[in-house]
Order: C-alpha cells, then structure tokens, then sequence
C-alpha cells in the first residue's frame, strides 16, 4: 500500500490485469501497489472476503489462497476481486494479482516448509520434554514399564498363576526365619502375589511393590521382599526404603531371581535374533550377580550383609511350554526398551529349534535354570557385633588348628 498525493507517483492494476495511472478522481486515495509484502510486515490478522463477479465470458471460479504461518498472510486471485483489512471498519478494494501468481506460490511454499519445520521442532521438543521430566522427576532409572507389568501379572492372575518359583522361595525364607531366635511382631511383606506369602509371617502387613513403598519410617521389626525385587526399577532405593522402615535391629530378608535364570532362553534367542535381522532387541531381563547383591545391601545401609542363593533345574517339553509357563507366573517381558510389534513366528521357530539342540534334557525335553537369589541383612544397632580391630588378636591362628607354618626357627647367633 502506498498513500501519495501525486496521481503520477501511484500505480494499480485494472480489472483484469496490467499496471496503469489512476484517473484524476481518484487522488490522494489508498491504492493497491503490491499485494506481495515481507513477512514481516503483513498484519498478524487479516479478514478475507470475496466480492464481485467475473465479468469475462469462461473465467474461472474465484477462489483466495491464505497461508497462515502465524503472523504470516499470503493472497492471492484469478480474475476476481477480493477485499481485505485490518480492521472490521476499515476496508479498501484490491484488484486481481494474475501476473505475480508464481511470486505467491514461491512465498506460500516457504510458508508451508518453515510451518512444517516448525511442527517438527515443537512436536520434538515436546517429545525431549516428556521424556526428561518422566526420566528426572517420576522414575531416576526408566529400565522397567510398570503398566506393562501390571498387565502382565494381572493376566497372570486371571489365567491361573504358576507359583512354583514363589513355593520355593516362601519355603526357604521360613527357613531361615526360624533359624533366627527372635520373635518378630510387626512384619511387612513387599509382594504382587499376597495370597502366597500371607503365611510366611503371622499379622504381616502386605503391601505391594510400587518404586515408593507405603511403609513408615521404623514401624516393623521385619520387612520381607517376597519375589519382587528384579522388577524394580531403582533396586538401591529399595533397600534403603526397606532399611528406613526397619526398627533398629530389624532383620531384612529378600527372595527374587537372579544371577544364571533363564540364561538358555536369553542366549538361543539372541542368537536366533542375530541370524534371522542382523541385531538384538532386550527380551530378558538382566540379572544381578551375587557379589553385586551383597555390595548393595552395604551400600543401602544394612550391618551384617549376607547373599546367598539357590539353584533350581527344571525342564520342559520345548521352548513354548517354557513361555507359557513364564506368562503364568506373571514374569514375560516388560522391558521399557523392548519391542512393542508382534516378533515373527520364525524367531521363535529357531529359537525353539536351537534351544533343543544346544539344551536337551532327558525325552527329548530341553533343561531351564532358575537362580533364586537371598539377601539378608539388619538395620544398625549398637548391640550387634562388631570386627575387631587389625593387630589385636591374642593367638595365632596355625596353634589354635593345630598346624605349623612351615617356617623354621631363626638360627642363633654365636
């Protein structure tokens, strides 16, 4: 738009089309020069309407393109007229702009490219943001889905759940609990399968095993982990929220898989995996080690740290009846990592075909280990005891066995 005063100084375009001096009546009016401005100076809101109608015989339908990339208007039209302003009270006619047709469509493909850079950006930028507030603020460690694990165990629950894994651990935690002289009248008990571990301890509070533990601080003399403790996504957390609800002098006992379980599984499908698409995908999930176990009961706080664990062979008659007896224990893959598409039957065809050969059992079955790991530990107390200090023995250890050093005595000098 350009107001001047002098009518030999202001270009428009007639009707159809062409650049020509306005007609003496017309000065010191507001004119069309250009519709094609910068992007910066078009105004952020523009009211678009259609007026007029062709008046050549065969002319095309009128029609107005708009590009809205925010405070970004282009327009344009054949053979029409269209009317525009900034205001609702303030409108002035512009003529057809046929000739800078490829001007606009250079200017509306900018527009549509920047506007779709700008969606990719903040559709990134939002996906970036969700990711680390759910990273920093909900979970520190996102190694386990929980929904998925929720489902899981949930189905596990309505099919029919196969506990023999949590028979065996239920049975060598009584064991050790009677061991121990103490009676304990404020147990909790950390488990997603309460109906079997209900009895391990009389009047024990049962709560589930979620990444914060509704337990107060000291409120028990005991605090079971009943077959739960692989699933966690934070597992030094969870023994410090253990140790924390403990009384000073509790005890701490927890069962759960580890170390060599499903370590047939783990590997036939990796290397059915590599040959059939040339890469992994997590399937299993990682194990801890005893030895890492033991330091992490150090490293949560407990006094007189003890890992053992407990190897249990089972056998199958081939690699499906093993996953369905993985999925009714609730125990099937909830990796957050893992793969959400369906895998292809020939991955489990070769798996199957490569576990048999590579781990038979007897009648033709193939062999599964399960690896049941127990930590045991106590909250501090000052009456618990305690390592002597280096250099203060009173004895040597090769009398007290009866046993001589193999060093003979220093030869007296003469």
């Amino acid at each position: 738009m350009q107001r001047n005063g002098r009518n030999d100084h202001v270009l428009f375009e007639d009707r159809f089309g062409g650049l020509c001096q306005p007609v003496a009546t017309r000065s010191h009016q507001i004119e069309s020069v250009r519709m094609l401005q910068g992007q910066d100076e078009i105004a952020r809101q523009a009211l678009v309407e259609k007026c007029g109608a062709p008046t050549a015989p065969g002319a095309r339908d009128h029609h107005a393109i708009i590009a809205d990339f925010r405070a970004t208007v282009v327009l344009t039209g054949k053979r029409c007229a269209t009317t525009i302003a900034d205001q609702s009270g303030y409108k002035r006619h512009f003529v057809p702009a046929g000739r800078a047709e490829p001007e606009v469509r250079r200017h509306m493909s900018t527009a549509t490219h920047a506007g779709g850079w700008k969606n990719q950006m903040n559709r990134a930028l939002q996906s970036l943001c969700h990711s680390l507030s759910s990273r920093m603020m909900n979970d520190p460690l996102v190694l386990i889905d929980r929904r998925a694990l929720a489902r899981n165990r949930a189905r596990a629950k309505a099919g029919g759940v196969e506990l023999f894994l949590h028979e065996t651990a239920v049975a060598e935690i009584k064991e050790r609990l009677g061991e121990v002289n103490r009676q304990f009248k404020a147990p909790l008990i950390v488990t997603a399968f309460p109906e079997i571990w209900r009895d391990v301890a009389a009047g024990a509070r049962i709560i589930s095993d979620e990444n914060v533990l509704d337990a107060p601080p000291a409120g028990f003399d005991l605090v079971i982990h009943g077959m739960a403790m692989h699933w966690v996504n934070d597992p030094v957390g969870q023994l410090i929220q253990c140790q924390r609800a403990l009384q000073p002098d509790g005890l701490f006992l927890a069962a759960f898989p580890g170390g060599r379980t499903l370590h047939e599984l783990r590997a036939c499908l990796a290397e059915a995996e590599s040959l059939l698409s040339g890469g992994l995908s997590p399937r299993v999930l990682p194990m801890g080690e005893i030895r890492d176990l033991g330091a992490l009961l150090m490293r949560a706080g407990f006094a007189l740290p003890v890992a053992d664990s407990l190897t249990v062979n089972a056998s199958y008659k081939d690699l499906f009846h093993l996953v369905q007896d993985l999925r009714a224990m609730g125990e099937t893959n909830a990796l957050s990592a893992r793969q959400r598409c369906f895998a292809r039957r020939s991955l489990f065809a070769e798996a199957a075909r490569q576990m048999s050969s590579a781990f038979p059992a007897e009648d033709g079955r193939i062999k599964t280990t399960f690896e049941l790991m127990f930590l045991t530990g106590w909250a501090p107390h000052p009456s618990q005891q305690k390592p002597l200090k280096p250099g203060s023995a009173i004895s040597r250890l090769a009398d007290a066995l009866g046993a001589t050093d193999g060093l003979s005595p220093p030869p007296k000098l003469s």
